[in-house]
């Protein structure tokens, strides 16, 4: 049955690799959970059954209510799918209802500190220096994600139309538009790589031996130039949360930064609109004479 719902996420569904891997992960832990302590795996599975797990995962492992509620909606797609094509006849998750989640405004740098930065003297000359910048440039100018940073082709760069084509979740894709400053960088890397690695290759940022980065080369590069900002998280989304924020503080429109984004729904999009607000309130106090009063 897990093979069959893990190939349904990939074909039908369009997932990302890293999604899937989740779902499968998160499925693979729950059968170990029930062949240890109850002798039985998902097709005998019981409502308390999953109800001692969820309570073993947030008081044994400690996991945060977030991370419990993401692996019970996992366990939700499946026997949702399972009902489908008639493998099970009941849903154990139904009326289990996930913790309740601490609301968080997202983490973000501070637009000083990006500006200066991006204009400092901390990459190195060359090939990698060049490219690091590049990335944290792309991430905070553009918003995309991670996956969406490391699967950009050169194909899908538009130097005439000052714009660039995103495959984000499930191959939706969106063009997002380009300072000229940004498209004179690309342009300039472009041959830096070319003559670096010896051949063009197909993707926009590569290892030293021109193969993709993975996602654990692009959280360091940029983890390691995020040290010392404001920020208490410095990871590659840091950087699209602090995108968003700052477009709202200039006056960006709601649905516009939708579309940048990629969300499939405003809502997705609607909590940046939190740290703006913040920013005005604090103006808002700072400022006005009755404030302290």
């Amino acid at each position: 049955m897990l093979e069959d719902f893990l190939e349904y996420l990939t074909y039908q569904k369009a997932y990302s690799p890293l999604t899937i891997r989740a779902y499968s992960r998160d499925l693979k832990e729950l059968s170990a959970f029930l062949r240890k302590d109850f002798e039985t795996d998902l097709s005998g599975l019981t409502r308390e059954q999953l109800r001692s797990w969820l309570v073993h995962l947030s008081q044994e492992r400690s996991l945060k209510p977030s991370s419990v509620s993401r692996k019970l909606a996992s366990v939700r797609s499946f026997f949702q799918f399972a009902l489908r094509k008639g493998l099970l006849l009941t849903d154990p998750s139904l009326g289990l209802k996930p913790p309740k989640i601490p609301s968080a405004l997202p983490r973000i740098v501070k637009e000083q500190e990006l500006v200066d930065l991006l204009s400092s003297e901390r990459f190195p000359e060359g090939w990698e220096g060049t490219r690091d910048r590049l990335i944290l440039e792309m991430f905070y100018q553009t918003g995309m994600r991670r996956a969406e940073l490391i699967g950009l082709k050169w194909s899908d760069v538009f130097y005439s139309e000052a714009q660039i084509r995103v495959i984000g979740k499930r191959n939706k894709e969106r063009r997002i538009p380009l300072m000229p400053h940004l498209i004179r960088e690309l342009n300039e890397f472009q041959s830096i790589s070319a003559d670096f690695l010896g051949a063009s290759s197909d993707h926009v940022f590569t290892g030293k031996r021109g193969g993709r980065m993975s996602p654990g080369l692009v959280y360091k590069v940029v983890n390691h130039y995020l040290q010392g900002t404001f920020s208490s998280q410095n990871s590659p989304h840091v950087l699209r949360h602090s995108f968003a924020t700052h477009m709202l503080d200039k006056g960006a429109d709601l649905n516009s930064l939708k579309e940048l984004l990629g969300h499939a729904s405003l809502a997705a999009t609607q909590v940046y609109t939190h740290n703006s607000l913040e920013k005005v309130k604090k103006a808002y106090e700072q400022a006005h004479p009755k404030s302290r009063k």
